[in-house]
């Protein structure tokens, strides 16, 4: 049975991971925390290279509350003197008692290590990243506490640097569940979960606008029948809403964002139907003033 429940959590996790980056957002790296940089030209003569104020979001702080605006839990993030690496984030309670919080480690420009502790400071869990050659995350090593592997995750990509394979392994480096992306040129089009010994256990479709953002996801069982569909809403090209319904139309789940000048979100607003609950998030920032020349 635990086994089973593993292998059911897996499953969710990976359907759930593939909307979270819809295509559309751009591949270069950026920090833990670091929100997209908004560009904001200074005026150049039109022939010559231009220099550019990129400004960038950095998450400093997110507050959680209560429907009834009562605060459940916040949490801080601290970074490196020039604000180009997150260091840490802690969480706390209402009332400001230390709950958890991870700590970050480097080499380079390259996160290695992501380790959870808890308010007292033992550790948790570890998270190691291991790189291919072109800089590219391959693999991902989930330790407890005692150093022991819980769970491994294996990437591919495709020339263009797209992701085109997930592999999921438990403790003893056995496949759990795998799933195989499918392109259409450099547009992500469909999704297959397959479980460890290659049988398709479901699948999802992507759907795009014409301006190429992510409309829709549509999740089927491993017969072809429509489970879910998640819908996404954008006003001035940002995400403003996603709808999760189940095939027949009844809404699951609302998320709703706010955004500041600097394309930063500053409230998500998560109401759940079927719990009857609704959490809002609300985030400050502190930012970064790169200088970067273009043509």
């Amino acid at each position: 049975m635990r086994n089973l429940f593993f292998l059911i959590l897996i499953m969710g996790l990976v359907f759930s991971s593939c909307a979270n980056v819809p295509p559309s957002v751009s591949k270069e790296e950026k920090s833990p925390g670091e929100s997209v940089p908004v560009v904001v030209e200074k005026e150049q003569k039109v022939s010559a290279p231009k220099t550019v104020t990129v400004t960038v979001p950095l998450e400093k702080k997110v507050i959680t509350r209560f429907a009834n605006g009562a605060v459940d839990e916040y949490s801080v993030s601290e970074y490196d003197e020039k604000l180009q690496f997150l260091r840490n984030q802690k969480k706390f309670s209402a009332s400001g008692s230390l709950l958890e919080q991870a700590e970050y480690a480097y080499n380079g420009n390259r996160l290695v290590s992501k380790t959870i502790k808890d308010g007292e400071g033992k550790i948790l869990s570890v998270r190691n990243y291991g790189y291919d050659a072109k800089g590219q995350v391959v693999q991902e090593i989930l330790l407890d506490g005692n150093g022991k592997q819980l769970s491994a995750f294996e990437y591919g990509y495709d020339g263009a640097g797209n992701k085109i394979r997930w592999k999921i392994l438990d403790g003893n480096n056995s496949l759990v569940a795998e799933t195989v992306y499918i392109y259409d040129g450099s547009v992500l089009r469909n999704a297959e979960l397959r479980d460890g010994t290659g049988k398709k256990t479901g699948a999802s479709f992507y759907e795009y606008t014409p301006e190429g953002t992510l409309k829709s996801i549509t999740y089927y069982n491993a017969g072809g029948a429509v489970t879910r569909i998640e819908r996404f809403t954008y006003l001035n090209n940002r995400l403003v809403k996603e709808e999760r319904t189940t095939a027949g139309g009844q809404i699951l789940q609302i998320v709703s964002y706010e955004y500041g000048s600097h394309g930063e979100v500053l409230k998500k607003t998560v109401d759940d139907r079927q719990a009857r609950s609704q959490q809002v998030f609300e985030y400050e920032y502190v930012y970064r003033q790169d200088q970067k020349v273009v043509k």
